[in-house]
């Protein structure tokens, strides 16, 4: 299994946002180390270290915790090779958990193929494996996904088998999404389905996003449709967002309409149930500095105004080493109502 580290709440609206200074180059080593200070939170640390070789590229993460004795060891380990061959593109990945005398233990294995043989279409194929009962690597998800890319947009559709009771591999979740792109708007539609106990194809989940670019500013519109228990589809959650840009600096406003939070109450709010502030402010040495704000409207008096839950500040800069340093911290109301240090993170990148 891959390690995403992120601190960020996860955003029901995407917006492309500019890239971190350190993502202009492909790291060589990336070090991150976490503390929670919520509850005794035990610290955490990541480290990434990537090599390349040719048409070849290896990449090693390891998570490192806390021993009995205080130190930092090694928990767990993965191992990702890329092969680029031709139009093929190859990627084994490898987990590990590690013994207290430091001996691999085997967890998972990935392997997956990308073809771009024909121009206008991508394939791509990804099988996991994972330990069984009796201690032996058995398939536990095989994926599909075949994407058209046309001059007016792209159509992409992607399957997800796992066994069944008999362990034979069936499909189980697909996912059909459908974009089409203008000079100025991007609108798609995604559709989620599940196989349903008579191995038929159900809906669950229609999502349409809206994106329109005026200038500097952005326009984004996205609803998610999902089946009630009677079988209709109707518009639970809606998110409304916008972006702007100017002089380096990056403001993103993005307001939430989340019926199903409140789908238990007596009444449904008529107006937000939550909004997201984010700020992106450039720095003179080529960094950056982020502020996020996360607000809520509570669940047990609706009617109240919204109020801020949590606020992540990251900033980044350059080292005199010629690497980047990134400071993460989180903050949320505690129980006096108080918003207090969470979670604080440092991350110091090297440049390949």
């Amino acid at each position: 299994m891959r390690v995403v580290v992120s601190v960020f709440l996860g955003l029901a609206l995407s917006f492309p946002t500019a890239a971190a200074p350190q993502d202009s180059i492909r790291a060589a080593s990336r070090v991150i180390d976490r503390t929670d200070s919520s509850n005794g939170g035990m610290p955490w640390r990541f480290r990434q270290t990537t090599s390349q070789s040719g048409d070849r590229e290896t990449t090693t993460e390891t998570e490192e915790a806390r021993n009995t004795d205080g130190r930092m060891v090694p928990v767990r380990e993965t191992v990702v090779e890329v092969i680029k061959a031709g139009t093929l593109l190859r990627t084994t990945a490898e987990t590990f958990g590690l013994g207290v005398s430091g001996q691999r233990l085997p967890l998972e294995t990935r392997e997956s193929i990308e073809d771009k043989t024909t121009g206008d279409r991508i394939r791509t194929t990804s099988t996991t494996r994972t330990l069984d009962v009796n201690g032996r690597f058995a398939i536990g998800e095989h994926v599909t996904e075949e994407m058209l890319v046309t001059p007016g947009g792209r159509r992409m559709e992607r399957t997800i088998h796992r066994p069944d009771q008999n362990g034979q591999l069936r499909p189980m979740e697909r996912t059909e999404r459908v974009e089409s792109v203008a000079p100025q708007d991007v609108r798609s539609t995604t559709t989620e389905s599940q196989v349903d106990v008579n191995n038929r194809w159900q809906v669950t989940e229609v999502r349409t996003r809206n994106a329109r670019t005026i200038g500097a500013t952005e326009n984004v519109d996205e609803t998610i449709g999902r089946r009630d228990l009677n079988g209709a589809l109707w518009e639970r959650q809606r998110t409304v967002g916008r972006v702007t840009r100017q002089d380096g600096r990056e403001n993103l406003v993005v307001e939430m309409f989340d019926r199903e939070r409140y789908a238990f109450g007596s009444t449904v709010p008529p107006g937000m149930t939550g909004r997201i502030r984010r700020t992106i402010t450039p720095r003179v040495d080529g960094g950056r500095q982020i502020v996020e704000e996360v607000e809520e409207r509570s669940v047990v008096a609706p009617d109240d105004p919204l109020r801020i839950v949590r606020r992540v500040v990251e900033t980044t800069w350059r080292t005199g080493s010629g690497g980047w340093e990134t400071e993460r911290q989180v903050f949320e109301r505690d129980p006096n109502n108080q918003l207090v240090l969470m979670a604080s993170e440092t991350e110091a990148t090297t440049d390949r």
